[in-house]
């Protein structure tokens, strides 16, 4: 029962096996495929490599064969370059890979071999000689030789291959040479990332004609002196500015922040100051409005006083905005927030009281507005008398900024209306309307309004 057994199991592999071999004629490749998945005998698979009909049947059969000789009598004598790579890929004779790889007529084919070869002489002359570009690739990825991958990566007329040998490069000297003198910026660009030496990253930083490849030098930089000569001496801020970013050495941070010729290149290094002695100083002194607000960004609450006189005293808006926008003094800030002549100092101010009591909005040019500042109180006159200067056009003040305080309006029989936090005020010259659902009372053109806390007219 046993033998019986046997033979029928025998039986059934060969009917599988005469069925796979007749699927393998079968003219629809997927059904050849899946037939050789089948096969795993190594004389069958060796019969189908050499004497397959089609020539995915023939490859597939060699991808699953052992046998070094009959490997190398495909990769040589099949009519089919697929058929030829797929064995090459499965040699191991490199004097038969080096023949291959010099003497195949298909360029694929020889790439293959070139895959494969460890004989760095016969690589040279490939990566050198051979025709097709794919080919000086493939044998350029296997190159060791530094000086011949820098000529190639400089000299080969295909892109691809020029890449490819400086990827391989690792002699820094060589990456720094490429990455100055190379016209091709994809080399260059591989040369770079190639680059450790901290000396040769600072050397391009500064003298590469490229910004892309200054900035990309700057990346990989971390020793702080040489960080801080390229933001003293760098050819454009922008490298200059990314050199300051990194450096985190606070006394070269300060000589940069002093001595640094682009203003853009000292604000970066004011930004990151911490000695607020000099702050003080470069908040005062330094010639350009960005530095100088930088700077003012950085003082700290100790430094109100020098808040306070630059806020005023400063020339440029954009600095005083930025003292402003230190400023702890309400009393200043509300003096700020109607006296001074540029619209955005005085909304910055006006934000800055947004913990009083009251914010008012001025709907139309603020610029008509007169306000007092008596002991705490606000006062605005809608009227002509002498003691106007400029006379109010318009000013709404809407629900949404008031809060926390009453507003007492008064009219001809003084007697005070309260606006609450729902209510929407409008004064002109000729009346004061207050609205309050469908309710509408109409004042004088002698009213004048009072506001217990500060009120700021934002702009």
């Amino acid at each position: 029962m046993k033998r019986h057994g046997v033979r029928m199991a025998i039986l059934a592999g060969l009917v599988v096996m005469l069925a796979s071999c007749a699927s393998l004629e079968s003219s629809n490749s997927r059904s050849r495929a899946q037939a050789l998945a089948q096969v795993n005998d190594q004389a069958l698979l060796a019969q189908i490599a050499l004497t397959g009909k089609y020539a995915d049947v023939r490859s597939a059969a060699v991808r699953k064969l052992t046998d070094q000789v009959l490997l190398a009598k495909i990769a040589v004598e099949d009519k089919n370059a697929a058929v030829r790579s797929a064995a090459v890929a499965k040699l191991t004779d490199q004097a038969l890979l080096a023949q291959i790889a010099v003497e195949d007529q298909d360029a694929s084919v020889r790439g293959a071999a070139a895959e494969i070869l460890t004989d760095q002489a016969l690589l040279a002359k490939i990566a050198v000689e051979d025709k097709d570009a794919n080919v000086r690739n493939s044998a350029v990825r296997k190159l060791t030789d530094q000086a011949l991958l820098a000529q190639i990566a400089v000299k080969d007329k295909n892109a691809n291959v020029r890449s490819a040998a400086a990827e391989n490069l690792t002699d820094q000297a060589l990456l720094a040479q490429i990455t100055l003198e190379s016209k091709d910026s994809y080399v260059r660009s591989a040369a770079v990332g190639n680059l450790t030496d901290q000396a040769l990253l600072a050397q391009i930083a500064l003298e590469s004609k490229d910004a892309d490849d200054r900035s990309a030098a700057v990346r990989k930089l971390t020793n702080q002196t040489l960080l801080a000569q390229i933001a003293l001496e760098g050819k454009d801020a922008t490298v200059q500015s990314a050199a300051v970013r990194k450096l985190t050495n606070q006394a070269l941070l300060e000589k940069i922040a002093v001595e640094g010729k682009d203003a853009d290149v000292r604000s970066a290094a004011v930004k990151k100051l911490t000695n607020q002695v000099l702050l003080e100083k470069i908040a005062v002194e330094d010639q350009e409005a960005t530095v100088r607000s930088a700077a003012v960004s950085k003082l700290t609450d100790t430094d109100q006083p020098l808040l306070a006189k630059i806020a005023v005293e400063d020339q440029d808006a954009t600095v005083r905005s930025a003292a402003v926008g230190e400023l702890t003094d309400r009393a200043l800030l509300a003096k700020i927030a109607v006296e001074d002549k540029d619209a955005k100092v005085r909304g910055a101010a006006a934000g800055k009281l947004t913990e009083q009591k009251l914010v008012c909005t001025a709907g139309v040019n603020p610029q008509v507005w007169y306000i007092s500042f008596e002991k705490g109180t606000v006062r605005g006159e809608v009227n002509d008398r002498p003691d106007f200067q400029e006379t109010i056009s318009s000013i709404s003040i809407t629900p949404s900024t008031i809060s926390f305080c009453d507003i007492q309006t008064y009219g001809q029989d003084a007697s005070p209306n309260i606006i609450e936090e729902t209510d929407l005020w409008t004064i002109d010259r000729r009346s004061l309307t207050y609205h309050n659902e469908s309710e509408t009372k109409m004042g004088t053109e002698q009213i004048r309004v009072k506001v217990d806390g500060v009120c700021v007219i934002k702009p």
